[in-house]
């Protein structure tokens, strides 16, 4: 070892506890950044190639009925490159205890080797179109049925057309579409015992929801390259008579969109939260390196007095910081696989994602490495700047001390005076080392405005959740079919049940000034109601007696 690898060494050794103080600073930063970096980068790699592999449809499209052959016109249009033609419709599910679920019953033309949103079996077989049995065959989302315990050979009832129709379990499957299964927008989380995917062949759903020839739902595959709204005006105009209900991109897809916004929300979880614990880290290794400096001055100029040149001494100081940078990214690095390891069996849980969302991503690696030093090479080479002005001579003695005037508070007399000795100590400081001062408030607000964000964050969903379900209805009923009012009589006999409303949904397209948005529209009875209406200040709304309310977020769009 030279000299001065010999003087670092020592430094570090006497220096031990602040050196493993910043270092470990450096390491949770690294640790966020490796771990939510390498979990994000996992589960793009595992959706693109489950997209890729299993056909992921570029667009959907929802109708009453139209028949099957409007297939062959939708893929006459330039653009599209594959149309699969299905029927999906939500339907009860009867327990074995009368417990009801709800079960968005989907079809899959066999065979699917060519089709639009293919089936991947993960256990069990895939059905059959024309089954041994009597009894028609489904695949189960593996949530729904491990939440019911439903297992291969088990049979499970549905209503549909106004009859119990039974189907037999052959296993369990996840498609690109059902990678987070949620029954709507306004579910919070998917309720995997009262909400489930039943797929089964489309011949059978054709029978069982009596749809001879039918289908509900067009998806799409669109050429690269192509004009996405051009090509869905077009199939929308094909689909018009049969009753076009919606249509939306990918993107809007809901599963997708849930994988894609937390995605979105790990990209920033990994660049925001580093940021900080590196800028504090580098904060304090300038505030180390600049008193080391000063209290070393004189072994700098013995240094210099012996032949050691500037760029040598500086790199010398400067070495420690990148020393701290070098171990906090091992440690980090080594900390933030494991933790991505945890993390990614955690997203498997929510997600079905049929591929292993595990791996390294050594670029997050590199570049993890790579900012920890270049935090602490900027930090060090700042920091160590003073021992360019140091002169062998004159580093002899004792650095002059600077000139230190009276500050602004001196002239206060009616306040000076009643402060004790330790105040004005305290504030002349504070006053005449602006910088270090400055550096200090710096780590503190960030350490503060951490904890307050931390708060806020649970403070937030509190209240989200108390807005969520501020609603004064206990339960609320959905029908497969529109029903008439009568029918509430029947409901409001039922013993407990104090008062019942009617409600009418329907999915609808807002247009204005050449924007559309889809959604859904409510009717309620006028007056107060179970269904409280807030502005968004918070203060109750009445029903106007011509137009319609439209939430915030659909007005900014």
């Amino acid at each position: 070892m030279s000299i001065l690898a010999k003087k670092l060494w020592r430094t570090v050794k006497t220096t031990r506890v602040q050196f493993l103080a910043v270092t470990a600073v450096v390491m949770l930063g690294i640790t966020i950044y490796i771990s939510m970096s390498t979990v994000s980068y996992n589960m793009l790699r595992s959706r693109d190639t489950f997209y890729r592999e299993y056909n992921f449809a570029d667009y959907y499209f929802h109708v009453i009925k139209a028949p099957e052959g409007v297939l062959r016109q939708i893929e006459s249009v330039p653009g599209v490159t594959k149309a699969t033609g299905r029927i999906q419709k939500d339907v009860p599910v009867i327990g074995d205890n009368g417990e009801r679920a709800t079960a968005r019953l989907t079809s899959y033309p066999l065979p699917m080797n060519t089709e639009l949103n293919r089936l991947r079996v993960l256990s069990g077989r895939l059905f059959e179109k024309y089954p041994a049995g009597s009894e028609a065959e489904v695949l189960l989302d593996p949530r729904y049925a491990a939440a019911t315990r439903l297992a291969p050979g088990d049979t499970v009832k549905i209503v549909a057309e106004g009859r119990q129709i039974p189907l037999t379990v052959v296993g369990a499957a996840t498609a690109p579409e059902f990678i987070y299964p949620m029954k709507d927008a306004a579910s919070i989380i998917p309720e995997y015992g009262s909400f489930g995917i039943f797929m089964v062949p489309h011949n059978q759903a054709q029978e069982i929801l009596n749809l001879s020839g039918q289908v509900n739902q067009v998806v799409i595959k669109i050429a690269p390259g192509a004009d996405e709204k051009v090509i869905a005006d077009r199939v929308e105009s094909i689909l018009e008579p049969y009753g076009s209900l919606a249509s939306y991109p990918r993107r809007l897809q809901l599963s997708d969109a849930v994988l894609g916004g937390e995605m979105d929300q790990l990209k920033i979880m990994a660049r925001f939260l580093p940021s900080i614990f590196l800028g504090i880290a580098a904060l304090i290794e300038f505030v180390m390196l600049g008193r080391m400096v000063k209290t070393q001055r004189s072994q700098i100029g013995t240094m210099k007095a012996i032949g050691y040149n500037n760029p040598q001494i500086l790199w010398h100081y400067t070495s420690y910081a990148v020393l701290v940078g070098l171990l906090g990214a091992a440690l980090g690095s080594l900390a933030g696989v494991l933790l991505a390891s945890s993390l990614s069996k955690v997203y498997a849980m929510f997600f079905n994602l049929p591929g292993v969302i595990s791996g390294v991503s050594f670029q997050a690696l590199l570049y993890g490495f790579i900012l920890s030093i270049a935090v602490g090479a900027g930090a060090g080479l700042t920091a160590s700047r003073g021992v360019l002005a140091i002169q062998p001579a004159e580093s002899m003695r004792a650095e002059i001390p600077k000139a230190a005037g009276n500050i602004f508070m001196e002239s206060w007399s009616w306040f000076w005076h009643r402060l004790s000795a330790t105040w004005k100590m305290g504030l002349r400081t504070v006053f005449r080392n602006r910088f270090r001062t400055a550096v200090t408030m710096l780590g503190v607000t960030f350490a503060t405005g951490m904890m307050v964000v931390s708060f806020f964050y649970q403070d937030t969903v509190d209240v989200m959740i108390d807005e969520y379900f501020s609603q004064k209805y206990d339960y609320f009923v959905r029908f497969t079919e529109p029903v008439k009012e009568t029918g509430l009589l029947s409901i409001s006999r039922l013993e407990g049940v104090t008062k019942a409303e009617p409600v009418f949904e329907i999915p609808v397209k807002i247009y204005y000034e050449g924007r559309s948005q889809e959604e859904l529209l409510t009717g309620l009875r006028p007056g107060p109601g179970m269904q409280a209406l807030t502005s968004p200040d918070g203060n109750p709304l009445a029903l106007p007696d011509e137009g319609v309310l439209i939430s915030s977020s659909t007005a900014k769009k």
